[in-house]
């Protein structure tokens, strides 16, 4: 239907790690940092967000920095 997202990875704004015209079936590897993303108007975006670790206890899965532009809450 033509819809697709833009999905931006970085840790710093003026130096991304990836931005990506991302469509239906695509994959984004994101190691580390920030990653927002923005659907098109032509259609609905939505993903699937897959944290893994090496070993178990390895992460806390629910430690989320939010970054500091937008504030600590979403109130």
């Amino acid at each position: 239907n033509g819809s697709f997202g833009i999905q931006c990875v970085y840790e710093e704004m003026d130096r991304p790690l990836a931005v990506a015209l991302v469509r239906e079936g695509h994959v984004v590897a994101v190691p580390k940092g920030y990653h927002p993303s923005c659907g098109s108007p032509a259609g609905p975006i939505s993903y699937a967000y897959v944290m893994v670790s090496v070993a178990p206890d390895d992460r806390n899965f629910m430690d989320l920095t939010i970054q500091p532009e937008y504030g600590t809450s979403f109130e």
